[in-house]
């Protein structure tokens, strides 16, 4: 696939998503989206992120349920899905961005532990490296709260 096509394609994807976020946003109740609406709407996502880094989907599935093995290709999955939905930027975590998308979202009897770990991990030293930044600040989240856990 060329750059352009590529490009094309990931702003189709995001489009889509923040489409899908905000006609969910309209339709529930609570103003906000079940974790299987989430999932369904990050797919897409989740296999442009996969295509980009070369990870493992294994790896990827891990997460979920606490594995974080220091593989690089994985560390870099988690910037480009932070990058994608905007809540990376200028080399760092957009702790703000993750607390609007969060109230945008999530159901509401999750969103004040989701923020209470945006904000405790958004504070851990960045890594030379943006995607072990990144992938320091989703492992943390797991930590925190891995009940609640949601990572495309």
């Amino acid at each position: 696939m060329s750059n352009i096509n590529r490009n094309l394609f990931e702003r189709f994807i995001i489009s889509i998503f923040i489409l899908g976020c905000i006609l969910e946003r309209f339709r529930l109740i609570d103003g906000a989206m079940t974790l299987e609406q989430m999932q369904k709407t990050a797919t897409g996502i989740r296999n442009s992120c996969i295509t980009k880094t070369g990870v493992k989907a294994e790896l990827v599935d891990g997460l979920k349920t606490g594995q974080y093995p220091e593989d690089h290709d994985l560390q870099c999955y988690t910037q480009c899905v932070m990058k994608t939905i905007r809540t990376f930027k200028n080399q760092k975590v957009d702790v703000d961005m993750v607390i609007k998308q969060v109230e945008m979202m999530m159901p509401v009897d999750m969103q004040d532990a989701m923020k209470a770990s945006a904000k405790k991990c958004g504070a851990l030293e960045p890594a030379d490296d943006v995607c072990v930044t990144a992938f320091n600040y989703v492992k943390c989240n797991y930590n925190e709260n891995p009940d609640i856990f949601f990572f495309p």
